[in-house]
C-alpha cells in the first residue's frame, strides 16, 4: 500500500509529464525571440521623461499573471491571462485542477494590442492601460481594457511576485506551465 506522500508525488509527476507532453504537441506558428528579462513593476512604473507611457504599460503587461478575480482556493474557477514576450499569450479558464485554455498571438501597437486566438482565428484589437489600483485588495495593478476581451473589462495583478505568492501561491506554477507551452509554440516551425 502506498503512503499519501507517495501518491501525491506520483500525481505531481504525472501532471508535470502531461503538461510537458501537451506542450510538445503544439506545432503552431510563432517567431523565436530572445525574451528580455522581466523588469520589476515598481521600476517600470517610475516616471522618466524619455520613456513613452505606453511602453511602460507594455513592460508591465508581459509575463505577469492577470486575474478576473482573486481565487480563494485552487478549486475556484477564474479567468487567468498571461502575455509573454515573443507575442504568445494564454487565457486559462477554470481552476488549478480543471481548466481549458486558449492560445493567442498578440502584437502591441502603442497602447493597443492586436490579438488572434489561434484555435478559431478570432481577431480583436484592444486598447489597454495598466494602472495602479487598490479598490480590489489584495491586487494593486489593473489592466483596463477599453474594449471587452472575452467579457473582461478589467483584469487584476500585483506589482511584484512576493505579493502574488502571499495571496495565490500556486500562480507561479500556473505561469510556469503557460511559459513552457509558449516556448514550445515559439520553437515550432510555421505551418
Amino acid at each position: 500500500m502506498h503512503s499519501a506522500g507517495q501518491k501525491l508525488l506520483a500525481v505531481v509527476i504525472v501532471g508535470t509529464l502531461a503538461s510537458l507532453g501537451l506542450a510538445a504537441t503544439f506545432t503552431l506558428r510563432a517567431a523565436k525571440s530572445d525574451a528580455p528579462s522581466r523588469p520589476l513593476a515598481r521600476e517600470a512604473m517610475n516616471e522618466r521623461d524619455d520613456v513613452d507611457p505606453s511602453s511602460k504599460s507594455a513592460r508591465l503587461l508581459l509575463s505577469r499573471p492577470w486575474f478576473d478575480r482573486l481565487p480563494k482556493s485552487r478549486t475556484d474557477e477564474i479567468s487567468f491571462w498571461v502575455f509573454f514576450a515573443g507575442g504568445i499569450g494564454f487565457e486559462d479558464r477554470g481552476s488549478r485542477f480543471r481548466s481549458t485554455f486558449d492560445v493567442f498571438e498578440f502584437e502591441r501597437q502603442g497602447s493597443k494590442f492586436d490579438l488572434v486566438f489561434l484555435q478559431d482565428k478570432k481577431r480583436q484589437l484592444v486598447p489597454f492601460e495598466i494602472v495602479e489600483c487598490h479598490e480590489t485588495p489584495p491586487f494593486d495593478l489593473c489592466l483596463d481594457l477599453k474594449e471587452p476581451l472575452r467579457g473582461q473589462k478589467r483584469l487584476y495583478s500585483w506589482d511584484d511576485d512576493a505579493d502574488m505568492d502571499a495571496h495565490v501561491p500556486w500562480a507561479r506554477e500556473w505561469r510556469a506551465s503557460a511559459e513552457v507551452r509558449a516556448k514550445s509554440i515559439q520553437a515550432a516551425p510555421s505551418r
